[in-house]
């Protein structure tokens, strides 16, 4: 159905009736595409005086330059329209905002504010946009932001130091290795931060040619909840798509994400080394491919099973490897939602004796749950608990509720109403799922966990890498400025 000369509603959800005996909130979800340009929009339509805003892009890379995060922060340097450093946030205030944001995640760059009242959201928004699409990306600002050598020959720069920090972290090069294994040859397991050998050799260049191949109409869904009128922001965008239409033809639009993933096809273990001065815990990762992104009741279920197995003190998993054993202090789940879903677990301070065992003991536990110890009335009473806190979550802010599964939709679905509404309707999923009897879990757990490959990363501090690499890095800066 058309609602204005750009945009048609290609898709509407809500929710009806009542689950566990409580009735659903009001909420209305609607997904609109411009005919014109591409824009996706997607509006979460509740009676909260707070309009939410996510601006996002679906952002691919394949190197391990940060081309992704260096343009997120570049992005608030100033646009075309409004030139200037500081103005979006200056206006933001204006438009009761409480300033703007972004993050960078490995799939997509996600930009965001929040207003009192819808009047600020739609007097802004233009404003956003204009700085997103058309961005000034100047040397002075790549210079600032991203790298450059100061006076005393060291290198400097927003996102270089930030990244400096974090390279050499135990879990972030765990988490490396293991995304490495998991999606060989792919974006997938670039670091789309940065890794700072590679910010040095970044140009303004790269992200100029970054940005105008992926910062385009077709590439960006605008994620709005909130009390707003339909009518009102669909034409406050035709602001930004009349600029957008006066620039001429741009380039023919390539979907980011298309690339096929790589099957995992027999078990891959690694072992990597992070600097530490503590050498008597090191981390563990274990890793699986799941289901495609668009199988949603097959990737809750597995989400579930995970659960199961490490939240709370009497889980399998904490009772054996954590209480009984000693093993590690911690574990948590990883959850990577993908084209294809990959999810696994991670064990934290693992007693550096027994970091080349926690593989065995962890099939061991799982063997046991499947062959002695399975409850479904445990699984079925996490089931309802988190159906519980989703209708919490859904009361109190409905937008942060719907924001992920809308973000994963635009990016991993195909663009269809029966796509959208699938992929929006967890309680749907949950209900179905409360059904499943004791041979849908075990055979999941059997199939999915015990005999399908999987991923293994040990990762063992070392001193003598952390002292290496501090004199490395001496060195480095002293060759630098001779």
């Amino acid at each position: 159905m058309s609602v204005n000369s750009n945009f048609q509603r290609q898709a509407q959800f809500s929710l009806q009736g009542k689950i566990l005996d409580v009735n659903f909130p009001n909420v209305n979800v609607s997904y609109h595409k411009s005919v014109k340009t591409g824009i996706s929009v997607i509006l979460i339509k509740t009676d909260s005086p707070i309009v939410h805003g996510n601006f996002a892009l679906s952002t691919e890379t394949h190197e391990d330059g940060g081309l992704p995060h260096t343009l997120e922060h570049l992005i608030f340097l100033g646009s075309e329209d409004y030139p200037f450093k500081g103005v979006l946030d200056s206006l933001a205030n204006l438009c009761l905002a409480d300033g703007t944001n972004a993050w960078t995640d490995v799939d997509n760059t996600c930009y965001t504010i929040s207003t009192a009242g819808s009047e600020g959201f739609l007097n802004i928004l233009p404003i956003y946009l204009d700085h997103i699409l058309y961005p000034t990306i100047t040397e002075s600002g790549f210079v600032t932001e991203v790298h450059h050598i100061n006076a005393k020959g060291e290198n400097a720069g927003v996102v270089y130091c930030e990244m400096s920090e974090r390279e050499n972290e135990g879990s972030e090069i765990l988490e490396r290795s293991l995304l490495n294994n998991l999606f060989p040859g792919t974006g997938y397991c670039a670091s789309t931060a940065g890794r700072i050998g590679e910010i040095r050799k970044l140009t303004l260049e790269k992200v100029q040619s970054y940005h105008r191949n992926y910062y385009r109409p077709e590439n960006l869904c605008l994620i709005i909840g909130g009390d707003i009128e339909e009518s009102e922001l669909l034409k406050k965008i035709e602001i930004t798509e009349q600029k957008i239409i006066n620039k001429g033809p741009i380039p023919q639009y390539i979907k980011p994400w298309t690339t096929p993933i790589p099957k995992l096809d027999k078990i891959k273990k690694e072992i990597v080394v992070f600097p530490s001065e503590d050498e008597s815990v090191g981390n563990v990762a274990i890793g699986w491919h799941f289901f495609p992104h668009k199988e949603f009741e097959q990737n809750l279920a597995i989400k579930i099973i995970m659960d199961y197995l490490i939240d709370g003190a009497i889980s399998p998993f904490q009772q054996e490897l954590v209480e009984k054993q000693g093993l590690c202090s911690g574990i948590s789940s990883l959850k990577y939602q993908f084209a294809i879903n990959s999810m696994g677990f991670y064990f934290s301070n693992v007693n550096f004796n027994e970091l080349e065992n926690i593989e065995s003991k962890v099939f061991e536990s799982l063997n046991s749950v499947i062959n002695e110890s399975f409850s479904l009335e445990r699984i079925q009473d996490l089931i309802r608990s988190k159906i519980l806190w989703a209708l919490q979550s859904l009361e109190s802010d409905p937008h942060s509720f719907f924001l992920n599964s809308s973000l994963n939709f635009f990016i991993n679905c195909e663009q269809t109403e029966s796509e959208f509404v699938r992929a929006l309707d967890k309680f749907k999923l949950y209900a179905s799922l409360l059904e499943k009897t004791n041979d849908f879990w075990l055979e999941l757990l059997k199939c999915y966990f015990i005999e399908k490959p999987y991923v293994c990363i040990i990762a063992k501090p070392s001193v003598k890498m952390a002292d290496d690499l501090q004199k490395q890095e001496k060195e480095r800066i002293k060759k630098q400025r001779n």
